[in-house]
């Protein structure tokens, strides 16, 4: 498992990847108290986030596992080491520090960066000790320019145009300060040289998939902006959205539909996060929530041919942030 990691690396990066460590299984699990449940970060359905202690400073240690009762994994750990490896230079994402050789299934260290992701952030309840503060609205559109801009340059500057596939705030880790790191590529996919798509089996997040990809199997970089349009949303509107009112059925699309109708019938207002609304008025903020949800609808439409590149996505959230003038 350990040598075929280092063969997928080697022939997809052409030498050009970050050199990446290799770390001892007896040490990963001394690092991380033998993988012992408090010190979990987060957890998908193939893998395990955890953060440990090596060398007297913090990392992430993420395990893989079988999902369960199958031999197989959601999404490929080689894929996660190729891509993260090459991406780990961008400040807006994990960066992978090395692997282990020996274990049956992979396991990959990263820099510690924060013990939350963006979901649990943003599922923050006042009367819960236990749940990290609510980001600001400032926090919330910095979070987005800098989720933006990774995407961005996963887009264009590999030597691939990769396509990430679940972009959703559980794939955003947090620390106390609401920088955000991208810490997932096990289902990104690569658009060969030449094509304009690629055809894959369907695979990512309900209500974050774009509709076009669940009829078609067919993946652009358009993909990945309309999942960041729904990520935008739930910015905006926090945990309350879409709980209740929404179909369970029909996807993203069903999310996308609650916000417009929701907006047409009310204004802003009725979908808007109460701790936005708690942050009183300041000049702007009527202009810059308006901008930041027409925005992410735009990223959110139904047609792939409608929706922003993400460098112009970046590019608007960068304008949007700059406007902000009273302290949130």
């Amino acid at each position: 498992m350990g040598r075929r990691l280092l063969e997928e690396l080697i022939a997809s990066c052409d030498g050009k990847c970050n050199p990446i460590r290799s770390f001892s299984a007896k040490d990963l699990q001394k690092a991380t108290n033998s993988y012992d449940s408090g010190q979990l970060i987060c957890e998908d359905l193939d893998y395990k986030l955890y953060k440990g202690f090596l060398e007297d400073r913090p990392i992430s240690v993420k395990k893989y596992m079988f999902l369960r009762g199958t031999s197989e994994y959601m999404g490929s750990p080689f894929t996660d080491v190729v891509v993260g490896s090459q991406m780990s230079s961008h400040k807006s994402v994990l960066k992978l520090i090395g692997c282990c050789l020996e274990s049956e299934h992979p396991i990959l260290v990263h820099e510690f960066a924060g013990c939350e992701t963006l979901s649990r952030f943003m599922s923050h309840h006042p009367d819960q000790i236990q749940s990290p503060p609510t980001p600001s609205w400032k926090s919330r559109i910095k979070i987005a320019v800098d989720v933006a801009n990774a995407l961005a340059y996963l887009h264009t500057a590999l030597s691939k145009r990769v396509i990430h596939r679940d972009i959703t705030p559980a794939a955003i880790l947090m620390d106390v300060n609401y920088v955000a790191k991208l810490i997932d590529f096990s289902l990104a996919t690569a658009i060969p040289d030449g094509e304009t798509d690629v055809r894959e089996r369907v695979v990512g997040t309900f209500r974050f998939v774009a509709p076009d990809c669940m009829m078609t199997g067919s993946y652009t970089e358009k993909s990945d902006v309309y999942s960041f349009g729904v990520v935008l949303l739930k910015l905006v509107a926090g945990q309350s959205e879409c709980n209740t009112s929404c179909s369970v059925t029909g996807g993203g699309l069903d999310l996308v539909s609650h916000f417009k109708n929701s907006i047409a019938r009310d204004g802003i207002e009725e979908i808007l996060d109460p701790a936005i609304v708690a942050e009183g008025r300041w000049p702007g903020k009527e202009r810059q929530l308006n901008d930041f949800i027409d925005l992410a609808l735009r990223c959110a439409h139904e047609s792939a041919e409608e929706r922003p590149a993400m460098m112009e996505v970046g590019k608007e959230l960068r304008k949007i942030y700059k406007y902000v003038i009273s302290p949130c």
